[in-house]
């Protein structure tokens, strides 16, 4: 189960992208054409770090700072 818990106002924010089928407070589930765009650009030599690009930066945001990470996403 993951640490990271999504405020209602950060569910809602998240529910905005396009590449997200749904959110909880705990989770978020990707649509199935995300799914598969992240996994032919893993097939292509891209890790997470590179294929997760394709997310919004408010996503990003929301993910890695409540994660307390020192990873930065990529500047698109």
């Amino acid at each position: 189960m993951s640490k990271i818990i999504f405020n209602e106002h950060q569910r809602r924010q998240l529910e905005t992208n396009q590449n997200v089928a749904s959110v909880s407070d705990r989770a978020i589930q990707y649509t199935a054409e995300f799914k598969i765009k992240a996994v032919k650009e893993n097939q292509l030599g891209k890790g997470p770090a590179q294929t997760l690009h394709l997310l919004p930066s408010l996503e990003w945001r929301l993910v890695y700072t409540q994660q307390r990470s020192t990873f930065h996403p990529p500047v698109t």
